[in-house]
């Protein structure tokens, strides 16, 4: 008789280890996601269904057993229920079939040519793991069949094991990304955690919960630090809301995106950042979203950059409510330019945004002002709204280090 499983497995871990037959399957994300024990638990069911099998469990940060996944191992077993099938030890794991489980750390990844018959390896906190050790341990891991379960919270885009499976897409791995709001039973205690990392320091919380890279762009403007969120005030407390443009004329995939900010102004020259709408659209979508916004937020009026696209921005929108205000930017200055010109409301805290807009976010924190890089189109946006909702104009000399504009404040 089959025993019953009460434990949560993701169905595309499912999927992707009993479907796909690829050799390598990969869950990457952030913390509290359930990834990690969801792999023991395929592990665990492995080694009950597969008689005199050898797993072998890597974890990157052990030095000693004690340090290993083997107590993880024992308490996924307890919560499963399959205890009766296994002998544990202090220092061991064997099923009673055969199979038996086999725990190393990264650092000794030169003893990992000395192993054996091993038929599925799950290697936790996989970033651990070096260039050479990824190179020593996969050719040893060479029986028929005998296949990966690899685990990792990204670090840095240059470690081998994202640049391997997830940026150069190796074609035997099936990937799958897991945050925390794929877990149904998320503990509340991290939830509070998590909620508490969301409201006070994006950078932390987009890389330990949602699994994002550790990103640092060298010479952009803003960092993660400046970009402070809190909750959006009552529309009725906003001195003027403004829906800001920076159009696209096309909505091909090759095509830019197109800019869609609001922003409110409230007492004593606050600022909210409401919404990001960016994306690829056509005119007649991002019109009809621009319009949607403007009676949503129930803003004053619409500014659009009017380089790109003229009187069209006027007349698609007029299309739809000619009661809508429409007013035009004429872009004279560089991007950069234009941007230091109200960064300092970000230096001093004088913005806050609403949610964590995530393509304005990371625009804003890899923004050099290099020709070169991609057209920053949610940014640009930003820039207008917050240019037009100022009500004292501040302007920067060309050339003005962003350090030095921290002594700048606004005139009341």
């Amino acid at each position: 008789m089959t025993k019953q499983i009460d434990f949560y497995i993701d169905k595309n871990i499912v999927d992707g280890f009993y479907n796909s037959l690829k050799r390598y399957i990969i869950a990457y994300g952030g913390r509290g996601s359930g990834k990690t024990m969801q792999f023991a638990a395929l592990s665990i069911l492995y080694a009950i269904k597969n008689p005199n099998s050898r797993i072998l469990a890597i974890r990157g940060s052990q030095n000693r057993i004690s340090e290993s996944s083997l107590q993880m191992m024992k308490d996924v077993i307890f919560m499963m229920g399959y205890e009766e099938y296994f002998t544990m030890t202090e220092n061991t794991l064997k099923c009673h079939n055969g199979s038996e489980f086999i725990f190393y750390g990264a650092r000794n990844y030169h003893t990992f040519k000395s192993l054996r018959g091993i038929n599925l390896c799950f290697v936790d906190e996989a970033t651990e793991l070096s260039k050479s050790a990824w190179e020593t341990l996969i050719p040893t891991i060479r029986e028929d069949g005998s296949r990966f379960l690899i685990s990792f919270n990204p670090e840095k885009e240059e470690d081998w094991v994202y640049q391997t499976f997830i940026v150069e897409q190796h074609p035997e791995a099936y990937v799958i990304k897991m945050n925390y709001n794929d877990n149904p039973y998320f503990p509340k205690v991290l939830r509070q955690e998590m909620e508490w990392d969301k409201s006070r320091n994006t950078a932390k919380y987009l890389h330990i919960w949602e699994g994002e890279l550790i990103s640092l762009t060298e010479g952009a403007l803003w960092n993660y630090d400046m970009i402070k969120h809190s909750k959006a005030a009552d529309i009725e407390d906003y001195e003027k809301i403004v829906v800001a443009i920076d159009p696209s004329v096309t909505s091909k995939a090759t095509s830019d995106a197109c800019g869609l900010i609001v922003g409110g102004r409230l007492k004593k020259n606050r600022y909210d950042i409401l919404s990001d709408k960016t994306a690829i659209m056509s005119p007649k979508t991002w019109a009809t979203t621009a319009v949607q916004l403007y009676n949503y937020y129930q803003a004053d009026y619409i500014v659009y950059e009017s380089n790109q696209g003229g009187d069209l921005i006027k007349t698609v929108i007029g299309d739809l409510d000619r009661s809508i205000k429409c007013y035009p930017v004429h872009a004279r200055r560089g991007k950069k330019v234009r941007a230091e010109e109200i960064l300092y409301l970000y230096e001093e805290g004088y913005v806050t945004h609403t949610k964590h807009f995530k393509t304005l976010e990371s625009e804003m924190v890899t923004f050099t002002g290099d020709k070169k890089d991609k057209s920053p189109n949610a940014l640009d946006a930003m820039v207008y709204c917050l240019k037009s909702l100022t009500p004292n104009k501040v302007r920067v000399q060309r050339g003005t280090h962003p350090g030095q504009m921290g002594s700048m404040r606004l005139r009341h």
